[in-house]
């Protein structure tokens, strides 16, 4: 493992100015303005984390999702996992919610809607290369239950596009 990675990591900022950062080695939280980082343990202990939310409708609540890619001999990458966490108290314990999405789908961004606490949004690709498909998965019950939805092919090509991002979600309608 090198002591140097190169990144682009998922941050976010809490009511009470903790900082939390999602890399490929786990979570990390700062209470004080990034001199000092606590990486978080439990069952977020060494999962890489694809993303994080700070929840609009209450910036002390944050979401995370994992990508973690679990040993297989199969020889295929559909043996990944992909849960979402939460905190309530600007990272200070996390706990998961919901249920674990597909273990095909490799997940790239979790989004929450302001207007509905209980929405999140996550994307993610199934397949390699040309055969890569763009997914969205939508819960309405915080996790519980996700339905997923493939991006038709006018809307991503796989031979021109790599993964598909969440931008945002309209802060007046979860829709």
């Amino acid at each position: 493992l090198s002591a140097v990675s190169i990144e682009d990591p998922s941050v976010g900022l809490t009511t009470n100015n903790d900082l939390i950062v999602g890399v490929s080695m786990g979570l990390n939280v700062s209470t004080d303005v990034g001199c000092n980082w606590t990486c978080q343990g439990g069952p977020l202990a060494g999962q890489p984390i694809a993303d994080i939310a700070v929840r609009p409708d209450n910036p002390q609540s944050v979401v995370a999702l994992t990508r973690t890619f679990l040993p297989t001999d199969s020889g295929t990458g559909d043996n990944i996992y992909a849960q979402t966490f939460e905190t309530t108290d600007n990272g200070a314990t996390w706990a998961a919610i919901g249920a674990p999405l597909p273990p095909d789908l490799v997940v790239q961004t979790i989004d929450v809607a302001k207007t509905d606490p209980d929405r999140l949004y996550v994307s993610g690709n199934r397949g390699d290369g040309a055969m890569s498909s763009a997914w969205l998965y939508v819960s309405t019950d915080k996790g519980t239950t996700w339905k997923g939805t493939q991006l038709p092919p006018a809307q991503f090509d796989p031979t021109q596009e790599a993964n598909l991002f969440i931008g945002g979600v309209d802060p007046t309608n979860a829709n």
